[in-house]
């Protein structure tokens, strides 16, 4: 006769798996509808989306107002008179519609501005731009500029398609329930019945459109027939002109110009293929094909090939949804991916509770044992399954031990944090730095196996991160190392290698993760400074300067000094930045220079200033050299930095003294020390504190960059040495540089 608790416990187990079957699938459909997994979304419909691209429609005609156009016809903005040249040329060729997207919103000469209505007033079905400026004027939420009034009574309607571009910057979808999209589809000579507030927009493919340079039009290079019957789009595609958008096609062929997207909105609204996204509610198929699959196969199938089975309904779903985008509908598959990745790890702690159970009755019957077994042999293949999980079972607790040992000496003392994995691929020991590491960036716990606990973390690292994706299927092996780079910057390089207990017949696996974001971050500010700073920002104030220099003539001397001052003082600022970076990189080459000769070249190149100024320089530096390891630009630099401080604060009439002279420290180094005093206003204790930080110089930094003492500092670390100020208010202050003295046989 069964057994009722056995009977019991098979219904309760039933009951059990289809609550958990249905609780995932409302998790997949809640975290869907939450939108923490949007970017998972579009990425699955960016990445369909491509599959379907086509060509764009050969009845539309972009007229671009690109490079080409205007190196021909003069810089922008064109003369509204250009603007009514065109539009007469494109009248005149009978075109279905025009729209036009350049912004007439200001009036400019009123013989111009007639000149363009009468051109208008020629071209039947022409739209104009309207343009919604957010936020408004005093408090308001937008603010609209229409065209002039006078191009309105000329016959121009005016016009917008309400793009709506995503929180991750990339362009999708368009508004419906708009006016001026109705216009739009009113030109085309389609009409739109929305039945969604949006829909998703069917990018061409980049570039496919018709185009035609607007100079080309003007100068009778398209012949009139070309245009007839077409829907004629004319707007900005040279380079800093017009909007540009990211849209699910962009590549490397770069933003997608804004008279591009209307002319894909405008195709969609003519051919009917704009998208309609049909939400949770046509998501419900796949989602019911999830459920029978988890509720039936996967209770019945072994672990391996219930994986093989979730990842074929993965492909399933999306090949469901590539089907329904060809018909121009988005059936978005991610709440079924989502309820099939949800489930594995809740199946396997389901399987693992059935477990459990069986464990608890072996550790009850160990626990009754004066000695653990040592179950380090395999179990014969004969034997059955009970014997064979006590065999496992046995093995473990070995495995226990051993940990234990470990944990009690090393583990939790480790500073990075730490996963041991085993050979099966559990997580079996973490500290806690692992913990924190894991709850901030996925808001869970660390789970049982280690293969989800990285996929976890490899979905909080940005898509574009390679490595990331890589690494969030399997860890690296033993001796690679790959880089985590998560969205607020932080960087971890993660490390594997192997452990080998008394009893295991394979090893653990030990994942470190070393966080890297302070040494990276450096490298690349040193980088992008030297990058930008010695060419994209030193050049256009060069070469400001060198106009100035040409053409100040015209300019009031005012004005030019103005202009002249603050162009080299951008132009010392950039220096100083390069200046400093370099002093900081790791890579910067050191040789003998005699400190001595680059003091006394500098006060020598500053003594107009200090003519004018009436302040006389006491310079002690001795004639056989004052050798140390630099460099000399910057140690030029440093030292014009401390002499011109001290040049501006000195009052009238008065010395400076600079000397440079050897010295044996109390740690009995010796070294090159090199002094300036001056008799300016002094600084207190507050301004000294923040005295080398940058754009933080107190007082003493009126004027200046607000980084030649951080410049200054930077240089003596580089060369191995130190800066030191003293300073007392109403008397003067002493900068002393200290340098590590080259011994003589290491001179030349």
């Amino acid at each position: 006769m069964p057994d009722s608790n056995a009977i019991d416990t098979r219904r309760n187990g039933h009951a059990r798996w289809f609550a958990l079957v249905v609780l995932t699938i409302a998790a997949g459909i809640g975290l869907a509808a939450s939108q923490i997994f949007l970017p998972v979304s579009n990425a699955i419909y960016d990445g369909l989306s491509k599959t379907l691209v086509t060509d764009g429609d050969r009845g539309i005609v972009v007229v671009a107002i690109d490079d080409h156009s205007i190196d021909r016809l003069g810089r922008w903005p064109w003369p509204r008179g250009v603007h009514a040249q065109l539009i007469r040329k494109l009248a005149a060729a009978h075109p279905k519609a025009i729209i036009y997207d350049v912004l007439f919103s200001e009036p400019s000469d009123p013989q111009l501005d007639r000149d363009l209505a009468g051109a208008i007033a020629v071209a039947p079905h022409l739209a104009l731009p309207v343009i919604f400026e957010v936020p408004g004027p005093n408090g308001a939420a937008y603010a609209i500029k229409r065209p002039l009034a006078i191009l309105g009574q000329a016959g121009a309607k005016a016009a917008h398609s309400n793009v709506a571009v995503d929180a991750d910057g990339v362009l999708r979808s368009v508004a419906l329930s708009d006016g001026g999209l109705a216009y739009i589809g009113a030109l085309v000579g389609a009409e739109l019945k929305p039945s969604q507030p949006q829909a998703r927009i069917a990018f061409a493919r980049r570039g496919s459109f018709v185009t035609l340079p607007a100079a080309a039009l003007l100068e009778g290079e398209v012949p009139p027939a070309f245009l007839k019957d077409k829907i004629v789009i004319v707007g900005a595609t040279a380079g800093g002109l017009g909007d540009r958008y990211a849209t699910p096609v962009s590549d490397e062929s770069g933003l997608t110009p804004g008279v591009e997207t209307i002319a894909n909105v405008s195709s969609g609204i003519m051919t009917n293929r704009l998208i309609t996204n049909l939400g949770l509610v046509g998501a419900s198929p796949m989602l019911a094909l999830v459920l029978v699959c988890m509720a039936v196969i996967f209770r019945r199938l072994r672990p391996a090939v219930c994986a093989v089975v979730a990842v074929l309904l993965m492909i399933a779903c999306l090949a469901v949804s590539l089907l329904f985008l060809r018909a121009h509908l988005w059936v978005d598959p991610t709440p079924a991916i989502l309820s099939l990745l949800i489930f594995f790890p809740v199946w396997g702690w389901y399987r693992l509770a059935a477990a459990s159970t069986f464990i608890d009755r072996q550790v009850e019957r160990l626990s009754l044992e004066e000695r653990t077994f040592v179950g380090s042999q395999p179990a014969p293949a004969a034997i059955d399954l009970l014997a064979w999980r006590s065999n496992q079972l046995e093995q473990g607790i070995d495995h226990i031990k051993d940990l234990k040992s470990f944990i009690e000496t090393s583990f939790e003392s480790l500073p990075d944090a730490t996963l041991v994995v085993s050979a099966a691929g559990r997580i079996v020991m973490r500290n806690a730095q692992a913990q924190e590491l894991f709850l901030s960036y996925t808001g869970k716990n660390l789970p049982l196996r280690a293969a989800i606990a990285l996929r976890w973390l490899g979905a909080a690292v940005p898509s574009g991160n390679m490595a990331a994706s890589i690494f969030a299927v399997s860890p690296p092996p033993e001796g690679a190392a790959r880089e985590l780079i998560f969205a607020d910057d932080r960087s971890f390089v993660v490390e594997t290698s192997r452990f080998f207990s008394r009893s295991a017949i394979e090893p653990f696996q030990i994942i470190r993760f070393n966080e890297t974001t302070t040494r990276r971050r450096a490298e690349r500010d040193r980088q992008e400074a030297l990058e930008f700073l010695s060419h994209d920002f030193r050049a256009p104030q060069a070469t400001l300067i060198g106009m100035i220099a040409q053409h100040g003539g015209q300019l009031d001397p005012p004005v030019k000094a103005d202009l002249e001052r603050l162009a080299r003082r951008t132009l010392d600022l950039a220096q100083s930045f390069v200046d400093i970076a370099r002093a900081r990189s790791d890579v910067l080459a050191l040789a003998p220079i005699d400190a001595g000769d680059i003091f006394r070249d500098s006060v020598e190149l500053h003594w107009t200033q200090l003519r004018r100024k009436h302040v006389d320089v006491d310079l002690i530096v001795p004639d056989e050299g004052a050798f140390i390891l630099g460099e000399p630009l910057l140690l030029a630099r440093a030292f014009e930095n401390l002499l011109q401080n001290a040049i501006r604060y000195a009052p009238p009439n008065s010395a400076l003294r600079v000397r440079v002279a050897r010295r044996i420290l109390r740690t009995g180094e010796d070294v090159w020390a090199c002094t300036i005093d001056d008799r300016g206003p002094g600084m207190d204790r507050t301004a000294r504190a923040k005295l080398f930080r940058r754009f933080e110089s107190g007082a003493r930094a009126t004027g200046g960059t607000g980084l030649g003492l951080s410049l200054v500092k930077a240089v003596c670390d580089a060369f191995g040495g130190f800066v030191k100020c003293a300073s007392k208010t109403g008397v003067g202050t002493r900068f002393r540089l200290v340098f590590p003295a080259l011994p003589d046989h290491d001179i030349g």
